[in-house]
């Protein structure tokens, strides 16, 4: 998580983005954990990680729409079908040329005109 908030505060801003339809995910998978201390320590992380990335958080419009649907056609024609979830993902980020920071860089491989950057990666020397 330390690696992620580096990335967000090094890279300029609109160079990363995260999407509404990822936040939801991650929102969901910390309300169905188990009440306790870990929960609540996983929640104070996010939130800090949030209040990082608040300027940098895209939503979906028409042309990520678009994109999206050409994503989607495009990974279907390569024999390597791609989740609507991460379609979305992908789409808005093309749409809006943005890099794409995940950790899941393999699903989001061959998608023309997106960049990926993998902040848990190892960093060059």
């Amino acid at each position: 998580m330390a690696r992620v908030i580096k990335l967000g505060r090094e890279e300029p801003i609109g160079a990363t983005v995260d999407a509404k339809i990822e936040l939801s995910v991650i929102e969901y998978g910390l309300r169905r954990m188990a009440s306790g201390r870990r929960q609540r320590h996983l929640h104070q992380r996010w939130a800090k990680v949030l209040d990082t990335f608040v300027d940098q958080v895209v939503f979906y419009d028409v042309n990520a729409a678009g994109q999206t649907a050409a994503v989607l056609a495009a990974a279907a024609a390569t024999g390597r079908p791609m989740s609507l979830a991460d379609a979305h993902i992908a789409g808005m980020c093309v749409a809006g040329q943005y890099d794409l920071a995940t950790r899941n860089v393999g699903d989001f491989t061959g998608v023309a005109g997106l960049t990926l950057i993998n902040p848990f990666a190892p960093f060059a020397p």
